[in-house]
Order: structure tokens, then sequence, then C-alpha cells
């Protein structure tokens, strides 16, 4: 019986851990449509999903910004992100 529940537990932790990671793979593809603005020089760009993963979703959801290399100057800053009803 002990070793069903570890498998049964083993089993819906994996589950649990490709939901989260397609959650966030969905929600970083979503957010890489809209522009970000480089504060060095006032380049509009677009950065790529996978730029946007773990550790700069939640940078840029709590504060609209997220650390990211400029495409024009080369400068890594904390760039705008320009969503819908900021300025």
């Amino acid at each position: 019986m002990t070793i069903i529940v570890y498998y049964a537990g083993l089993v819906l932790m994996v589950l649990v851990d490709v939901l989260v990671a397609a959650w966030c793979i969905a929600a970083s593809r979503r957010e890489a449509e809209t522009p970000f603005v480089c504060p060095n020089c006032g380049e509009v760009f677009y950065a790529k999903w996978y730029r946007l993963w773990w550790g700069r979703r939640l940078s840029l959801t709590m504060q609209g910004k997220a650390k990211l290399k400029c495409p024009r100057c080369g400068k890594t800053d904390l760039c705008r992100w320009m969503r819908e009803g900021a300025e």
C-alpha cells in the first residue's frame, strides 16, 4: 500500500510540474508579442519568448520591466514593457 501511495504522489508531482511549465511557456509567448522600449536609446523591439522565461516573468508582471539586451545599442538594462493600458 505504501509503495502505491509513493508512486501516485510521484506521478501527481510530475503532472503538476508539466502543467506549470506549459503555463509559463504560454504566458511567455503571449507577453513576447508586446514590444519593449530600451531606456538607453529608446529603441522599440520585441523580445524572444524564451528570454521572458522563469526569472523575468515575475519582474515583468510586478513592475512592467524585464532585464533584456537591446538589439540596437547592445546594453543590458531594465526595458519597459509596452502593454495595453500602460504608458
